[in-house]
């Protein structure tokens, strides 16, 4: 996910600490010899930047054991169910972060012209 979408996201206030997002995760598989690739899901608690990078960080908490994760916005699959680019449109966001203009009314019936008599 582009650092610049989920700012302007967060400022906005679509996506906040009530927001799930599905992010690639490692777990160990039992006995701990091997790592598997996993889809887990977290409830977002904070949006910070690493101090040295200045990198963004969000940190959640899991949604099935509790537990606490930091996270980039790259390993973002989902928001609250939907892809971040799908999940911003549908709030006039284009997936670089501004916004996109209003094009006028859309919806309801065609007005009827009046000719003249």
């Amino acid at each position: 996910m582009n650092e610049h979408l989920l700012l302007s996201l967060w400022e906005r206030g679509l996506f906040n600490n009530t927001s799930e997002v599905e992010i690639n995760d490692v777990a160990p598989t039992v006995g701990h010899l091997q790592k598997c690739d996993i889809i887990e899901t977290f409830t977002i608690r904070k949006l910070m930047r690493k101090p040295k990078s200045g990198q963004l960080v969000l940190e959640g908490i899991s949604t099935t054991d509790g537990r606490i994760h930091r996270f980039d916005p790259d390993e973002i699959l989902n928001i609250d169910g939907m892809i971040p680019e799908r999940f911003a449109e549908n709030y006039m966001v284009d997936p670089d972060g501004n916004d996109i203009p209003i094009q006028g009314a859309r919806r309801g019936r065609k007005p009827k012209h009046k000719t003249a008599d």
